[in-house]
C-alpha cells in the first residue's frame, strides 16, 4: 500500500513538472498541456520584462494594418508602407529607375527565404513562444511580445514543405500583418496543423522603410509541434505505469 502511494505521488510530481515545462523559460524543447497564452512575460534571453503597462487585453493585441486581409503577398503587405502614395513617391520612382530594390521587394524576399535563420536585430521582444521548439496538444496557440518602439509592423509566415519557402500566414483575426498597440504590446492567436509548424515572425519600423535594407527587418523562426492527443495520452499512461513498476520493485 505504501509503495503504491509513493509511486502515485512520484508520478504526479513528474507529470506536474512535465506539463509546465513549456512555460519554464528553459532552453530546448517543451510540451504544453494547457492552451498557450501570455504567461509571465519573459524575454528571449531569459530575463524578465521590466514593464508591461496597460490593463485591457485589447490594448495588448495590436492594431490591424489596413489592407492586410486577402491572399498572396500583395494583400499581406501593410498599406501604410505599400500605399499608392508611397509607391509613386519620388524616392520610390528614383529607386526603381536606379535598379535599387524597394522595401516591398526586400520584405517579400526576406519573408519567403526558406533558411530559418534568426538575425540579431531587436525591434520586438518575443515572450511566447519562449523557446525555438515547443510542443502542444492544442490547435490554438498565442504569439505575444512587446517593443520599445511605437512604429512597429509585425508579420507572420509559415513554411511550405512543398515549395521550400515561407508563405504569409493569417492569425485568427484574419491578419497577415498588424501594428503593435498603444502600449507597445501584442498578443495574436494562430491555428496550428497536426505535426510540425515552422513559423517565421518578422518586424520592421515604418520610420526605416525608405532605407529598404534587409538588415532593418527582424526575423525570428521557431517550430511548434501539434501532437496527436490520443498518442500523447498513451505515452503518458505508459510512463506512469513504468514509474509504478520501478517503485514497486
Amino acid at each position: 500500500m505504501l509503495k503504491k502511494l509513493i509511486a502515485s505521488l512520484l508520478a504526479l510530481l513528474i507529470l506536474t513538472t512535465f506539463s509546465v515545462s513549456a512555460y519554464a523559460g528553459q532552453t530546448g524543447g517543451g510540451i504544453s498541456l494547457q492552451p498557450a497564452g501570455l504567461g509571465t512575460p519573459q524575454s528571449t534571453t531569459g530575463s524578465p520584462i521590466k514593464s508591461t503597462t496597460g490593463s485591457a487585453l485589447n490594448d495588448m493585441t495590436g492594431s490591424p494594418v489596413k489592407g492586410t486581409t486577402g491572399s498572396a503577398f500583395k494583400d499581406m503587405t501593410p498599406s501604410a508602407v505599400f500605399s499608392e502614395e508611397n509607391i509613386t513617391s519620388e524616392s520610390a520612382i528614383s529607386d526603381k529607375e536606379a535598379g535599387k530594390p524597394g522595401f516591398e521587394e526586400v520584405f517579400i524576399d526576406a519573408l519567403k527565404d526558406g533558411a530559418a535563420v534568426d538575425n540579431d536585430y531587436l525591434i520586438m521582444n518575443i515572450t511566447n513562444p519562449q523557446k525555438d521548439k515547443e510542443s502542444t496538444v492544442y490547435k490554438s496557440y498565442v504569439l505575444s511580445g512587446n517593443s520599445k518602439y511605437d512604429d512597429v509592423i509585425i508579420s507572420i509566415a509559415k513554411f511550405n514543405e512543398d515549395t521550400g519557402e515561407y508563405e504569409p500566414m493569417k492569425n485568427t483575426d484574419g491578419e497577415y500583418s498588424w501594428e503593435i498597440g498603444e502600449y507597445r504590446l501584442f498578443s495574436k492567436e494562430i491555428i496550428l496543423t497536426e505535426g510540425s509548424n515552422k513559423i517565421k515572425m518578422m518586424a520592421y519600423r515604418t520610420s526605416q522603410k525608405e532605407e529598404a535594407l534587409r538588415k532593418n527587418i527582424q526575423v525570428n523562426c521557431f517550430t511548434i509541434s501539434l501532437l496527436n492527443e490520443s498518442i500523447f495520452t498513451r505515452a503518458k499512461n505508459t510512463f506512469i505505469n513504468a514509474v509504478e513498476e520501478i517503485v514497486g520493485k
